[in-house]
């Protein structure tokens, strides 16, 4: 079924009423104008929530189908430009300031006028009066909004530039650019949350990167806080995602949280990562597999955990998905400080190195002293034996030969020792040559 401007307004109008007033209603266009008796007639006694959706979808295809404003068309202040995009939400101008006062140059969003009875005008300017709190350098700003023949407008900042897709797919960016780029757009998403805004439609369509490469985030989902929110089974309802980066939670038809978005960035950083064909490394696999969980309960809890993964990962250090590897930990801190944990184990091995030199040497020391010690005792036995046998006296061949003995017997002398003092010992004594002579 097909409903032209003013069938749907009058179905509009017939359905605000209550079941009585539509009653009364009926029982008078019956008499006065049987057409639309007929016409409303259906839709007596019906679930209106279906009916609604029918209405807002065939509105959306006609409002998409056609060209709601032309070019130099004054809404209010603002005089229109061109057509720079549209989507199921609205069509987007180009924008001036019209009323001779300021030269701005704007965006100005169109919503669909079939989404003014399943949202609501009041819902509308509510969303976009929230919209227009953020203020982030990653967020184009909201400025103004109103109504002109009927049409809700919101007015935006002009984001001179591309979209995140198209920018990817013509220009060369290294890897460590796109993270920066991922990273700020967290930051902005953090930003809305904080707000209590979720975006509910993160794409790379909905990212403008302008002249300085900065990113700005676009479209933020005016249908977020529908309760009855559609099942993508059903023809019903207000299909305001898309299928590549909607949570399956999305794509359910339940109410969108925090985790949402984080499921379409976790989406958006797999695009980033993969859109030139190469595969990310293990720890950014890791950081996409947990944003992008089945389960938002197994998700990160915040964007702000999703975001600090990233930099983790940028600036070499651990991950929270791996927190429990020690293993891991000392990998990355090998990768961020290389030379100077390679110079601290070089210290370390050499302090354990000479500490062990010296508790050598000490030994040595000690065995040396304790072998002179065992040396003086001895030849000091020697000498006072010597005096004391008179009748048969112990000559000095005997007293070396028994020192020699003493010497070559003790463990605590070093074999370089031993040496030299039996080399020492060998000499001819002075009073040994004498007799000779």
């Amino acid at each position: 079924m097909q409903f032209s401007g003013a069938e749907t307004q009058l179905v509009y109008d017939f359905l605000d009423l209550s079941e009585e007033e539509q009653e009364v209603w009926l029982s008078r266009l019956k008499v006065t104008s049987p057409s639309q008796y007929a016409q409303l007639l259906p839709f007596y006694h019906c679930d209106t929530q279906p009916l609604l959706s029918q209405i807002w979808s065939d509105g959306a295809q006609s409002f998409i189908a056609s060209q709601p404003f032309e070019p130099n068309t004054t809404l209010d202040k603002y005089r229109l430009g061109e057509e720079i995009g549209r989507g199921g939400m609205g069509v987007v101008y180009r924008a001036y300031r019209d009323d001779s006062t300021f030269e701005q140059e704007l965006a100005i969003k169109c919503i669909h006028p079939s989404l003014y009875p399943i949202i609501g005008r009041n819902s509308l300017f509510k969303e976009a009066q929230m919209l227009a709190r953020l203020s982030h350098p990653c967020i184009a700003k909201v400025f103004d909004g109103g109504i002109s023949d009927g049409c809700v407008y919101i007015v935006m900042e002009y984001v001179d530039g591309c979209t995140l897709g198209k920018q990817i797919a013509t220009q060369p960016t290294s890897h460590k650019a796109r993270l920066s780029l991922f990273v700020s757009i967290c930051s902005a998403i953090e930003h809305a949350h904080r707000h209590q805004m979720i975006h509910g439609d993160i794409k790379p369509d909905n990212i403008l990167i302008d002249r300085d490469g900065q990113a700005k985030i676009i479209d933020f989902n005016l249908t977020q806080k529908l309760e009855c929110y559609p099942s993508p089974d059903s023809d019903d309802g207000v299909l305001a995602y898309s299928e590549r980066y909607a949570s399956p939670e999305q794509k359910r038809g339940e109410y969108l949280t925090q985790q949402t978005d984080v499921y379409a960035l976790g989406k958006l950083l797999a695009f980033l990562l993969t859109a030139d064909g190469k595969k990310p490394n293990q720890e950014l696999a890791l950081v996409i597999a947990k944003a992008t969980e089945e389960e938002a309960d197994n998700r990160y809890v915040t964007v702000n955990q999703l975001r600090n993964d990233v930099i983790h990962v940028m600036n070499k250090k651990p991950i929270s998905v791996k927190q429990d590897n020690w293993l891991y930990q000392l990998r990355c801190l090998v990768r961020r400080r290389p030379i100077p944990l390679f110079l601290s184990t070089v210290l370390v091995v050499s302090a354990f190195v000479f500490s062990l030199v010296l508790v050598n040497k000490n030994q040595q020391l000690y065995s040396e002293k304790q072998a002179s010690e065992e040396l003086v005792m001895h030849l000091t036995q020697l000498m006072f034996h010597g005096k004391e046998t008179y009748d048969h006296p112990v000559s000095f061949e005997v007293m070396l030969d028994l020192s020699r003995r003493q010497i070559l017997a003790n463990p605590h002398v070093s074999d370089d020792v031993k040496q030299k003092l039996i080399v020492a010992m060998m000499v001819p004594h002075p009073s040994t040559s004498k007799n000779e002579k």
